[in-house]
């Protein structure tokens, strides 16, 4: 089984179809079924105006009406309409500015942390600051918006 998106790729793939015994072609999977499995194709011409595992209920999923053919013996039978996005969470540390380089012991340091929320879910997270091993202090950022 094959996840993916071709965009802008003549062709977009090919298949080897291999013989095996007693003359039986091997057949690639190119879906998981009905709705998990399906990629998109950037040459797809087909409609979405159907849904269903047999595209023959009303409204439209997103996946086209008709299989996409790759050849004679493979074919897509759940082809995005359009591209795929993975959503990540990305969280990341994007800027660190301590008020001095050094400190003496006993006085005090403002360290000032930035932190992204770079992905595609909001997020609650911890951030904690340590010095070596030891850790100076922990805050909650919540509900963090994403990009």
């Amino acid at each position: 089984m094959v996840r993916k998106n071709s965009s802008n790729n003549t062709p977009n793939t090919q298949s080897k179809t291999l013989k095996l015994p007693h003359n039986r072609a091997r057949i690639n999977v190119w879906d998981d079924g009905y709705p998990s499995g399906r990629n998109y194709w950037s040459d797809y011409n087909g409609m979405d105006e159907k849904s269903g595992p047999n595209q023959d209920l009303p409204g439209s999923d997103g996946i086209g009406d008709t299989p996409y053919v790759i050849d004679e013996n493979n074919q897509d039978r759940y082809p995005l309409m359009a591209l795929y996005i993975v959503p990540v969470h990305d969280v990341a540390v994007t800027n660190v500015i301590p008020s001095k380089t050094v400190v003496g012991h006993g006085y005090s340091l403002n360290i000032n942390i930035t932190v992204a929320n770079q992905g595609d879910y909001t997020e609650t997270f911890n951030v904690t600051l340590y010095a070596n091993t030891t850790t100076i202090e922990t805050k909650q950022i919540t509900n963090a918006l994403f990009r």
